[in-house]
């Protein structure tokens, strides 16, 4: 089954009233033609699949996470990571009568606001995504078609984008019922809804039948049994229908109750048929049911799901603070050139004529306020100088504070990720209180912090929830840190000869082996890498790098928050990752 005009249409205005104006936090590829985009928008977290299959396309929002079930890095999806992940959806439109989707996205891309397109066409064995810039300028696509495939439209990054051909067919409200009298021609027996599908555009298969149906009692009547206005009108209500939002999406079921079809309106020629709150529920339902639906990765609610938001809504919080900390730090780079006028407005103000409101000196003019003294109008320039040299000094400091809590933000959301009991949730409750990030009550009231953190001697913690999960592997003692206390603590148990490994550039535990200074087999460390990497942002990878190395050259990061370290002498192994095997605590 394929999506038609009036599916999309309603999708269209499903993912404008629930996601538009989200940030765009994660791009996934479950599958081969699929790529899946979390947008976390008025507090809720949904994830967008596009899917490009040509026996199958379609799009739909859903709360449910895909698995990363294809690790296939393709130029598409690394442009997608830069331009569009961590950006803004800012709007989503349909050309009339078009099976098209364009997603518009600002991103930040080196300081600058970039603005790009995501083209999703959802047209059968054509179906695509496409990426391209705001000069319309093709970037990349999923599927390329070059000049073999198509010689009027060619779909390659550098090119031109170049929309489909619209369809020279009136829509539903543009058909004569003349039109549709003359297409029966001489095969008065052929179907109905099959003429009004071949002379109109936007009517689908679906579409066609059903309204048919719905004007004459019967989804197969004779072109030579109906009255076509009857037909046209009937068409014309349901499109109103979905255009107006007025819509009832429905999943219908054949007589031995497997799926059949979903629309956004009422299927009334199937007798069996179920009503949804949302198109993307019935899409998905169906697709779900076919077995024709990306892996889903299997969670448990916990109670993460408020530590999520609160964290989501602190690193929202602490990259306004990056970019204006930025500013400041690109203003203040010219301090030494205010204190310099300010000089010359003091050598030479005093030879300018009354009234003027600029000094000019060897070619540069210079502005001042002829109202005011020339001290005055030096004063002004010392005044923004000093500003600009305590920036100097002090932003670099500050930003160096925003860079840390966000990674330390980052280190607890992917710790939340890898969750498996209400005991995890509860340390990292209490640490992010701790830290400010999350309020007194379940869904953080308030950001006071309800106390510090003890140092405690090596070997101890402040409390069980710091205390690092422990088990053994073959004779030797693994240490896993669950949470950014745990993490710290883990180095404290630890000795310099240990070793300890972290998925390489993400987020995630320490995990360190205590050898006690004896050589580790190659299969323990291995066995403990791939811990490292399923508790990380690398969790659900086919493969994942880690980094080895002593833990007498990992050093934490001073007035940092829990669990945020600096390490040299690495080496990297690519392992799979998996969990901990039955941890003795």
């Amino acid at each position: 089954m394929t999506i038609d005009v009036a599916t999309l249409t309603a999708l269209r205005r499903e993912i404008a009233d629930t996601i538009v104006g989200g940030r765009i936090q994660r791009v996934l590829h479950p599958g081969n033609l699929v790529v899946a985009f979390e947008v976390y928008a008025r507090g809720e977290t949904w994830w967008l699949i596009i899917n490009a299959a040509p026996q199958a396309p379609r799009v739909y929002l859903t709360r449910e996470r895909p698995a990363r079930a294809d690790d296939n890095v393709t130029p598409l999806l690394l442009l997608l990571r830069k331009f569009v992940r961590n950006g803004r959806l800012i709007a989503v439109e349909q050309p009339p009568w078009e099976r098209v989707l364009q997603f518009t996205v600002h991103a930040r891309v080196d300081d600058d606001i970039v603005e790009t397109a995501l083209v999703a066409e959802i047209m059968g064995r054509t179906s695509n995504l496409i990426l391209v810039d705001a000069d319309g300028v093709v970037l990349d696509s999923m599927k390329r078609v070059d000049a073999s495939i198509n010689r009027y439209r060619q779909v390659l990054p550098k090119q031109p984008y170049v929309p489909p051909p619209p369809l020279s067919r009136p829509d539903p409200f543009s058909a004569q019922t003349a039109q549709l009298e003359a297409a029966v021609g001489e095969n008065p027996s052929q179907p109905a809804w099959r003429v009004l599908m071949g002379q109109t555009s936007g009517c689908g298969p679906l579409l066609a039948r059903e309204t048919v149906f719905r004007a004459t009692g019967a989804a197969e009547t004779l072109a030579a049994d109906v009255a076509w206005q009857d037909v046209l009108d009937a068409a014309q209500g349901m499109f109103t229908q979905v255009e107006n939002g007025e819509l009832t999406p429905c999943l219908a079921r054949d007589e031995d109750g497997a799926v059949s079809a979903y629309a956004p309106y009422a299927l009334t020629m199937f007798p069996q048929r179920e009503s949804l709150n949302l198109m993307s529920a019935a899409i998905e339902s169906f697709y779900r049911e076919q077995g024709d639906a990306p892996p889903q990765r299997q969670t448990r609610d916990l109670g993460q799901k408020p530590l999520q938001t609160a964290l989501q809504e602190r690193m929202d919080q602490l990259r306004q603070r990056r970019r204006a900390l930025k500013r400041q730090e690109r203003d203040a780079a010219d301090a030494e050139e205010w204190r310099r006028k300010g000089d010359l407005v003091l050598a030479f103000g005093y030879s300018v004529a009354p009234g003027s409101g600029e000094i000019q000196v060897d070619g540069e003019t210079i502005t001042i306020d002829p109202q005011v003294s020339v001290a005055a109008n030096a004063g002004t320039y010392f005044d923004a100088y000093k500003r600009k040299k305590r920036a100097q000094e002090e932003v670099p400091g500050l930003l160096r504070r925003v860079e840390s809590e966000y990674a330390y933000c980052e280190q607890a959301e992917a710790l939340l990720e890898a969750v498996e009991t209400p005991s995890d949730v509860h340390v990292l409750r209490n640490e992010l209180r701790e830290q400010g990030i999350l309020g007194g009550g379940q869904d953080g009231k308030s950001n006071k912090p309800q106390g510090k953190r003890g140092k405690g001697k090596r070997g101890k913690t402040a409390d069980d929830g710091a205390q690092p999960v422990s088990f053994w592997l073959d004779g030797v003692q693994v240490l896993v840190g669950r949470s950014g206390a745990q993490n710290d603590a883990a180095l404290r148990l630890a000795d310099a000869d240990d070793l300890w490994l972290h998925a390489r550039n993400v987020p995630g535990a320490h995990t360190l082996l205590r050898s006690g200074g004896r050589d580790v087999p190659d299969e323990i460390i291995n066995q403990a890498a791939q811990i490292a990497a399923y508790y990380s942002k690398l969790r659900e990878s086919t493969s994942a790098e880690v980094d080895v190395t002593r833990r007498r050259y990992v050093r934490r990061i001073p007035r940092s928050p829990p669990g945020l370290v600096t390490y040299r002498n690495e080496y990297t192994i690519r392992v799979k990752p998996m969990p901990i095997p039955q941890p003795e605590r």
